[in-house]
């Protein structure tokens, strides 16, 4: 029996990119779970950020065996960066729509035919994407469905830079053409992927879907990184989602709340680090930019204590 004439493909063509930095012992999971797809991308492009490790031959391995569809093209460059890998990556990049992949994560095998056929059913948005599973070092696998949009441009954006979501890269389908007006800020390296997500949502309607489409692998190495995503440049991160030229104006009074929370952010992680004196330089940040939420009892209470734990050293 014919199946394709009662589940017709989608007709959507999207390229995969995968960033690529001294992960050559995750790499093949990544590569192989793109090339396992039920709806298989038009082209797979990776980019490797200038690795030390054995990145090049992992590459060179697939490159030889490769099958002629869907095209696999790699490129070196020295190191730079996420942003500047991704924005190579979106320049090679081919068809209507843009999934990024991690290097340590993995697309579940239906992922594409998930994400093609959200962006049929819902007309095209600019950007859809779906939920996952955190797989932990153990191989614990938790499924994390993804927030559901409104569709609704304001209340979208309002919820992303309120905290109530983050999108996973590997969950989500960027609309090739956003990309004209928008790439990833090269001089930022944590949380870049969050200023062209803000910026998507502030402009377009967007939708999701629930599905987990891809596994979002904990390890040493992303622990790291998460620590530092947390003690990024407050400031500069907010400057650059709210960009008077990117960002629409009926959105900007959205500002000066998400500098406060950047601030807070910050506050309780060098308060869990034992680091007072600069937890309590981040909470007088987020005091005089939005009193309401740094006095929230939590917030007050951690500030309190550096203050006393302050007095007492000076004492001391």
């Amino acid at each position: 029996m014919d199946t394709s004439a009662q589940h017709p493909q989608p007709s959507v063509a999207i390229t995969v990119i995968i960033p690529a930095y001294n992960y050559a012992h995750y790499l093949p999971r990544a590569l192989d779970s793109v090339f396992r797809q039920s709806f298989p991308p038009v082209r797979i492009v990776v980019v490797d950020d200038g690795s030390t490790d054995d990145t090049p031959a992992v590459l060179e391995h697939y490159l030889a065996k490769a099958p002629a569809a869907p095209e696999l093209l790699t490129f070196r460059q020295i190191n730079q960066g996420p942003s500047a890998a991704r924005n190579h990556g979106i320049r090679q990049a081919i068809g209507d729509y843009i999934v990024f992949l991690d290097a340590d994560d993995a697309l579940l095998p239906d992922a594409l035919h998930q994400l093609a056929s959200a962006i049929t059913a819902f007309q095209e948005p600019a950007m859809v994407f779906g939920g996952r599973y955190a797989v932990g070092e153990d191989g614990h696998r938790t499924v994390r469905p993804a927030y559901v949009l409104s569709g609704e441009r304001e209340r979208d954006f309002a919820a992303y830079v309120e905290g109530r979501f983050r999108i996973s890269n590997g969950t989500a389908a960027i609309a090739r053409q956003v990309f004209e007006r928008i790439s990833y800020p090269e001089d930022l390296r944590n949380n870049e992927d969050m200023v062209v997500d803000a910026l998507i949502l502030a402009n377009h309607a967007c939708r999701s879907i629930t599905t987990p489409v891809a596994e979002i692998h904990a390890h040493p190495g992303r622990l790291r990184n998460a620590v530092s995503d947390r003690l990024d440049n407050a400031l500069e991160l907010t400057e650059r989602i709210f960009d008077p030229e990117q960002m629409p104006v009926d959105l900007m009074r959205f500002k000066a709340p998400f500098l406060a929370r950047r601030y807070l952010s910050r506050f309780r992680s060098f308060y869990r680090a034992g680091d007072r004196r600069r937890a309590l330089d981040n909470f007088m940040h987020a005091l005089r930019i939005e009193p309401r939420q740094a006095l929230k009892p939590d917030y007050l209470l951690k500030a309190l204590a550096c203050v006393l734990r302050r007095s007492h050293t000076s004492e001391s």
